[in-house]
C-alpha cells in the first residue's frame, strides 16, 4: 500500500493552469501525428515560455488532481542534486 507520493520539482509551474483536460490531451497526441502535433503547439503551450514548463505544468496538475486522497506531497527544492551512496529510507 502507497503510504507517500513525494513529487519533486526544479521549478515552480503551479502558476500555470493547462489549457486543456490532460487526460484529453494525452488521447487526443495517442492518434495525432507529429505534423498536426507541431501545428496546434504554440495554442497549447499558451502563455508559457516553453514545452518544458508546459509539461511540468501538466504533471503538477495530474499529480494534484489524482493525488487528492493520498499523502501527496509537491516538493520543490532550490538546489537538487544526485544521491548514489547515501539514499534515505523513510518508513
Amino acid at each position: 500500500m502507497l503510504k507517500y507520493f513525494f513529487f519533486f520539482e526544479t521549478e515552480s509551474c503551479s502558476v500555470y493552469l493547462p489549457p486543456v483536460d490532460p487526460k484529453k490531451l494525452i488521447d487526443s497526441l495517442e492518434w495525432m501525428d507529429y505534423g498536426r502535433v507541431n501545428d496546434i503547439m504554440r495554442k497549447l503551450i499558451g502563455d508559457r515560455p516553453d514545452t518544458y514548463i508546459d509539461t511540468k505544468a501538466l504533471a503538477e496538475y495530474v499529480v494534484q488532481q489524482e493525488g487528492a486522497k493520498l499523502n501527496v506531497e509537491i516538493v520543490r527544492p532550490s538546489i537538487v542534486g544526485a544521491s548514489w551512496k547515501e539514499l534515505s529510507r523513510m518508513d
